[in-house]
């Protein structure tokens, strides 16, 4: 594989590593939506409660307290369905930042073929320019020892 196609497969695996950071971002927003969602129906909750409790003081009416606990049965599902929900988002943030290493060492990987590549390049360089300056000089020897018999 030549310099030029790890070139490419590198721009293409940074492509893909932004990609995957761009999706790691966008799956901790929706985490921390879903958080700031159960804290607020969790302080609604506590907050309806105890407004509850200051009414039970004057008396209630036996529907005002099925009333109550429908509500409150109401809430407190939705409360497990989103704290559900914020643990299926701690998990595609999980997911998300696996992706990420993933790529990145995807990019590292063919970062390091291409440094192979070009090392080996400059060493077959290196060695063609080694030969050429050997043969000049053998060359140049002959020429000199050719002209001093002569």
């Amino acid at each position: 594989m030549n310099i030029e196609d790890l070139d490419i497969l590198i721009e293409l695996a940074q492509a893909d590593s932004d990609e995957a950071v761009r999706q790691l971002g966008e799956t901790m927003s929706k985490r921390s939506t879903a958080e700031e969602r159960l804290a607020l129906l969790i302080q609604y909750r506590e907050e309806y409660f105890a407004k509850f409790r200051e009414s039970v003081k004057t008396g209630i009416h036996a529907e005002a307290w099925r009333n109550f606990q429908i509500f409150i049965g109401k809430l407190d599902r939705a409360i497990e369905q989103q704290r559900e929900a914020v643990g299926s988002a701690h998990q595609h943030v999980s997911d998300s930042q696996e992706a990420v290493q993933r790529e990145q060492r995807k990019v590292g990987s063919f970062d390091t073929l291409r440094d192979r590549e070009v090392a080996k390049v400059s060493r077959r360089a290196a060695k063609r320019e080694q030969n050429a300056t050997d043969e000049f000089a053998a060359r140049s020897h002959r020429d000199r020892a050719v002209s001093t018999e002569q």
